[in-house]
């Protein structure tokens, strides 16, 4: 906080920091005033610090912006093409650029296309083993599958995020893992208007069964 008022002489990661941390502790009005003008810079120049863009599709998502999620995933997609993970002059890493693009398609509603890119981010951070990349694509995997209707699924990959994280100490990907599988729960309670097999593959989910093992009842 005592960088806030000096924030405009930082360079670009510092601005970004700033603006994620004040989402992390409920400012969320303050941070378009950084954010806004780096995403023009984007959307004309597609010029970018690479620390500075690692952080603003973190924001972005919390911010619930899919404008500027739009933006950030079209440079990603155009300035990086095929490449599946990049890093800065220290070792530094901050997962799989499949997984930064999965987060962004859910932020902007491409459920489907989500889906695709956090598989392949999973893939990467689980090769290299990267674990809190892991938990963290797991929980937003789990949100695609929920808002793509397939709640079997969504429930073994929030089950998995949050054991994830409970074993790694991520308490903001367990709270939102958890709260994502109270959803589930309580969507098998509710008069939806589902058709039988929803609401059974629903009831099987609630047990905590597996997509085969429900795939198989």
């Amino acid at each position: 906080m005592d960088l806030i008022p000096d924030v405009a002489d930082l360079p670009p990661v510092g601005q970004a920091m700033v603006s994620a941390g004040l989402v992390l502790v409920g400012r969320r009005e303050e941070p378009w005033r950084f954010i806004g003008p780096w995403l023009a810079l984007l959307a004309s120049s597609r010029v970018l610090n690479l620390g500075a863009l690692q952080h603003l599709t973190e924001v972005g998502p919390m911010l619930g912006d899919a404008v500027g999620c739009r933006v950030l995933r079209t440079f990603i997609s155009e300035s990086f093409a095929d490449t599946v993970a990049m890093g800065i002059g220290t070792v530094f890493y901050t997962g799989s650029l499949a997984r930064w693009r999965g987060e962004l398609d859910v932020a902007c509603g491409d459920y489907e296309e989500a889906v695709v890119h956090l598989e392949e981010g999973l893939a990467v951070d689980a090769m290299l083993d990267a674990q809190p990349y892991v938990a963290r694509g797991r929980l937003s995997l789990a949100r695609a599958f929920y808002a793509t209707g397939d709640l079997a699924r969504s429930s073994e990959e929030a089950r998995a995020a949050a054991a994830d994280a409970q074993r790694l100490d991520m308490p903001g990907v367990l709270r939102d893992a958890e709260a994502l599988l109270r959803k589930l729960a309580a969507g098998t309670q509710s008069p939806d208007p589902l058709t039988a097999r929803e609401r059974e593959v629903a009831e099987l989910v609630a047990q905590a069964l597996s997509s085969k093992e429900v795939a198989a009842s």
